[in-house]
């Protein structure tokens, strides 16, 4: 236990023995001397004992010191989980991949380990087991009716492992909240006054390149694209239009987290952040149904 916490222990007991005494006191006197005999202990329990009061810390400080490198803060944390969570990844990581590996270390390939341990990530594991069974017409009918290759049905007339289909999409269903959740929790502890002087000049111009110029060039590539017989699902059209018209990722949340410093009481960053991100969800309310109604009429042509 810290120094701090002995401090905070001992002054915290203080109180209640005083609190226990001034009880038994005041248990035997009348009304009037209650009154007088409170007054005096209280004053003698400030005069007795300083507690400081700390503001306790908000969402964005306590994200900050979760995923902030800045010194002494998670300075230790290894590269398997840098790479698993997406956050804090740095040169250090890459060099430091396979160091124990005198291979490695002989012809410098540390930057390989440092690649296959990418795999390791939850979304490259899923990938990497997906293609392997859509690439596979026999484990593919397991979980779908292909039409090519012939599997037994189960009971209920539907491929063996259909139900694992009906599982994952039903886990995926909540990735949109969760993801609204995750920006709602940064909006709703946003300080506007903390925000530097001219920064809406910066929120303004990206803004404008995420959500004005940056659909304009999806639509025109993923036209090109039609033209030129790469894209022939209507839907991929569709798809790949919409992925130019979204606003930022929330990953940006981890990694401004990751170069904050968490003795900042006013999370400036977070501030800016949050700023940014509500600009573009309000313009989005525009700007999408404009994306859409183009991208449907003159791209896939319905």
């Amino acid at each position: 236990m810290s120094m701090d916490s002995n401090e905070s222990y001992t002054s915290s007991t203080r109180v209640r023995r005083h609190l226990s005494h001034v009880s038994k006191v005041l248990s035997h006197l009348s009304g009037a001397e209650q009154s007088v005999a409170a007054g005096a202990a209280a004053s003698s329990i400030r005069g007795s004992m300083d507690i400081p009061l700390e503001r306790p810390p908000t969402l964005a400080n306590q994200l900050i010191r979760e995923y902030s490198r800045v010194e002494p803060y998670n300075q230790n944390t290894s590269t398997n989980v840098n790479i698993i969570t997406e956050t804090n990844l740095s040169s250090k990581d890459v060099t430091e991949s396979g160091k124990n590996i005198s291979f490695v270390n002989k012809y410098h390939l540390n930057y390989v380990v440092f690649f296959l341990k990418n795999f390791k990530k939850p979304n490259s594991v899923a990938l990497v087991i997906s293609l392997t069974i859509a690439l596979i017409p026999w484990l593919k009918a397991l979980f779908v009716n292909t039409g090519s290759k012939h599997v037994h049905d189960a009971p209920d007339n539907l491929p063996p492992l259909s139900f694992i289909m009906d599982y994952f999409s039903y886990c995926a269903q909540p990735a949109v909240p969760l993801g609204l959740i995750l920006i709602g929790s940064l909006l709703g502890r946003m300080e506007i006054s903390s925000i530097p002087p001219g920064f809406w000049k910066s929120v303004l111009c990206n803004t404008v390149y995420r959500l004005g110029i940056l659909p304009i060039i999806g639509v025109a590539w993923t036209t090109k694209l039609k033209n030129i017989g790469w894209l022939t699902d209507p839907m991929s059209f569709f798809v790949t239009c919409m992925e130019f018209a979204l606003p930022s990722a929330t990953v940006q949340i981890y990694l401004t987290a990751g170069c904050a410093d968490p003795e900042d009481d006013d999370c400036t960053p977070m501030n800016c952040l949050g700023l940014y991100i509500i600009a573009e969800y309000v313009v989005l309310v525009v700007s999408m149904p404009i994306v859409v109604c183009y991208a449907v009429k003159n791209v896939m042509e319905l």
